[in-house]
């Protein structure tokens, strides 16, 4: 962090399951005494840099003295040294996959990732005005069978999204590493999405497909 001009970092990952109470990960360097405090305080469920994140990923930069809402949690933060910051999230979509109006033969899970920022505004201008521009998502996995793989422009968020379907071809729950990056024209265009997906158990795959 101290190499790009910051004092501290964080990382926070929100699972999709369960869908009652997602499980949320969070790594950091915070003085000690904040992180006990955020966590004592339940400030994730009122963190406003973490409800943007939710919603939006637009980078924001904030200052917690010019913040007018939720002033306990901001001044408390300020009380720790964190006055300041700049933060960004990205999305993740997953569920059932197939093809809709088929009926599912096998059990397979869909990925939906969205690009946005760097060059992408340039290229969906150009996405506009030429029809034979070419985009692809490149997707590939340390096991299992990648399908139905598409990248379409998103003119409402300036952005791509990327999405592919991933058939299970063995009975392994070990988890399962997905790379996807955008390419243009052949080139490499965006930064490589990496994730890794725990598939369910045979018997919960069945229970999608029967």
């Amino acid at each position: 962090a101290k190499e790009i001009g910051f004092d501290y970092c964080a990382y926070g990952l929100q699972m999709p399951i369960p869908v009652s109470s997602p499980k949320v990960f969070m790594v950091n360097n915070y003085p000690d005494a904040w992180r006990q405090q955020y966590a004592n305080a339940g400030y994730l469920a009122i963190d406003p840099t973490v409800r943007h994140g939710r919603s939006s990923m637009s980078p924001i930069a904030w200052s917690a003295r010019d913040q007018k809402g939720h002033r306990d949690f901001w001044d408390d933060a300020i009380g720790h040294n964190i006055s300041h910051g700049w933060c960004q999230s990205a999305f993740t979509r997953t569920g059932i996959g197939g093809v809709v109006a088929h009926k599912r033969r096998y059990f397979s899970w869909r990925f939906v990732v969205d690009f946005q920022g760097g060059a992408l505004p340039l290229v969906l201008q150009r996405a506009r005005a030429d029809g034979t521009l070419k985009m692809d998502a490149v997707v590939s996995t340390s096991r299992g069978a990648i399908e139905l793989v598409s990248a379409r422009p998103q003119f409402e968020t300036h952005g791509y999204r990327a999405m592919f379907d991933l058939r299970t071809t063995d009975a392994s729950t070990d988890p399962i590493d997905l790379r996807l990056f955008l390419r243009l024209d052949g080139e490499p265009l965006s930064e490589t999405w990496i994730y890794q997906w725990v598939p369910p158990s045979i018997s919960e795959q069945r229970s999608w497909v029967e």
